[in-house]
């Protein structure tokens, strides 16, 4: 099975800088995430198109992403984004009404501290795009969720049915 990822940052991709005090995006750790999962029977195509805190995603971002997906010889496409701008993003690209399954994936805690859940959300999500029909869905905390019923709940750091 053939699955484009499309990498656009987020929480999950953020590193600690320690000289500045804060959390920033230097580098995808998406090509430790793959050799930690050991994907060996799936042919994964990935494509880093930003990467960028979803609070600071655009009209044009949300463009981009959609058309990545529009372009993308594939029929199944996971998204990697920052959650706060989860369903906004999966609500512009549902709109194009592609014949396409297309999951986006996060994480509230980076990849790379120990309390992650970056890598429960990554391996639940590729399970997701490899069994859900056509459509644009949101797989987090366990749980998919249809694009059109899906909401962020700040206060508990999960999604929720909307």
């Amino acid at each position: 099975m053939k699955i484009q990822i499309i990498n656009c940052g987020g929480t999950i991709d953020k590193s600690y800088n320690p000289a500045r005090e804060i959390f920033e995006h230097t580098e995808t750790h998406f090509s430790a995430m793959l050799n930690q999962a050991r994907i060996k029977q799936l042919e994964i195509q990935a494509k880093e198109l930003f990467l960028k805190d979803s609070l600071d995603m655009t009209e044009e971002d949300f463009e981009k992403i959609t058309e990545a997906c529009e372009k993308s010889t594939c029929e199944r496409i996971l998204i990697m984004q920052g959650t706060s701008k989860m369903v906004e993003t999966s609500k512009h690209i549902a709109s194009k009404k592609l014949a396409k399954t297309i999951v986006f994936f996060g994480a509230m805690i980076p990849y790379e501290l120990a309390q992650t859940d970056a890598m429960f959300n990554f391996g639940f999500a590729l399970a997701a795009v490899e069994m859900l029909p056509n459509g644009v869905y949101i797989a987090m905390n366990g749980q998919i969720f249809p694009h059109d019923k899906v909401k962020k709940n700040g206060t508990e750091a999960t999604f929720e049915t909307a």
